[in-house]
């Protein structure tokens, strides 16, 4: 069915969640194969644009939709109370902007390796500990304000790397 040197396109199990090395094509040439980009620009407007040849999610059914606001009102609720109730009169912070974005993960797209528990929770300490720990050394040395830029490059690089050495990826925890 497929010619010499033809081109077919090159999906992971699931291609909702293919990488963008995996939306290239392959071009098929006996025992070299080489890969050629199909354009990855052009598919990368095709879905800014919504055209039918992109890939996109599924589309979920009413229930899931409902189900996901639901648990997500549960979860935000319950950290919220946590923080209000029991944290209130300490300078400790329990509710983060990131935990919004990390709902949208866990309560709507379930199958995203970024959404397992593992990765949400080990994404979240580490980047928390890589942020404390980078305002603590700039304190150390004075004004912890004076270099906010650096320190906060820094700091995400820091939870980068320590996510990735734990291959604990989720994007909210860089945020945090």
């Amino acid at each position: 069915d497929t010619d010499i040197g033809a081109v077919r396109p090159y999906t992971s199990v699931d291609p909702h969640l293919a990488s963008a090395a995996e939306m290239s094509c392959t071009v098929e040439n006996g025992a070299a194969a080489a890969t050629a980009q199909k354009g990855w620009c052009r598919e990368y407007l095709e879905k800014l644009k919504g055209r039918p040849s992109a890939v996109r999610p599924p589309v979920e059914n009413w229930g899931s939709r409902l189900w996901s606001a639901l648990f997500t009102f549960i979860g935000i609720t319950t950290v919220g109370a946590l923080h209000f109730n029991a944290l209130e009169s300490t300078d400790l912070v329990m509710i983060v902007p990131t935990f919004g974005a990390s709902a949208v993960l866990l309560y709507n797209l379930i199958t995203a390796p970024a959404a397992q528990p593992r990765n949400v929770v080990l994404g979240q300490v580490l980047s928390a500990l890589a942020g404390v720990t980078v305002q603590k050394i700039f304190s150390a040395f004075g004004d912890p304000y004076a270099f906010r830029c650096f320190s906060s490059g820094l700091a995400v690089a820091s939870a980068v790397f320590l996510m990735s050495l734990a291959n604990a990826a989720h994007p909210p925890g860089g945020a945090t």
